[in-house]
């Protein structure tokens, strides 16, 4: 699938807009959505030929073109799409597609909110005093907090701000 742009939509709420609006065609609705980045996470409806209700999750990857307008891609669930920041309670609300790119795709998009949920709390759980060890090919790669709000650290002298990025990739040693 490709990428459909149009000078109708000239920013991206337009476009959010244009999204979630029902479709008169294939009767469609949406249920939920939520924009994360240039990602419209939907779960939509729409009714098939036998007159049964189809509820699907699918992400409108969203990107601005300057003079063209914005424009989208629709990538639907069971299509397996490399984005994992879909809302785990769309799961709720959508029964698993059948086939094996629905069911690993859900797995990895928990995976994913496992994941963020970890670094948040890792960088939660700083205090001043705590040291960062830092990846190799970072420089300094040991940091002594100083502050958490914003967080800063020191290192010969010099007091640095410390990227929340990089909290996930230290080691933290806890102050004594």
């Amino acid at each position: 699938m490709g990428w459909l742009f149009s000078t109708e939509w000239m920013n991206r709420d337009a476009l959010v807009a244009h999204l979630v609006s029902p479709g008169e065609a294939d009767k469609r609705r949406t249920l939920a959505k939520s924009l994360r980045g240039n990602h419209l996470w939907v779960v939509q409806e729409y009714e098939d030929s036998a007159g049964q209700r189809v509820r699907f999750i699918a992400v409108y990857l969203l990107q601005g073109g300057g003079r063209d307008g914005w424009g989208y891609k629709g990538v639907e669930e069971g299509c397996g799409p490399c984005e994992k920041d879909c809302p785990l309670h769309f799961f709720e609300l959508v029964p698993q597609p059948g086939g094996n790119h629905g069911a690993a795709w859900r797995e990895e998009v928990r995976a994913y909110h496992a994941k963020q949920r970890a670094s948040r709390a890792k960088l939660k759980g700083l205090k001043e005093g705590d040291e960062l060890h830092l990846p190799e090919g970072c420089t300094p790669r040991v940091l002594k907090i100083t502050s958490v709000n914003p967080l800063q650290g020191v290192a010969g002298g010099v007091v640095y701000r410390v990227q929340p990025r990089y909290v996930k990739l230290a080691e933290i040693v806890p102050a004594t």
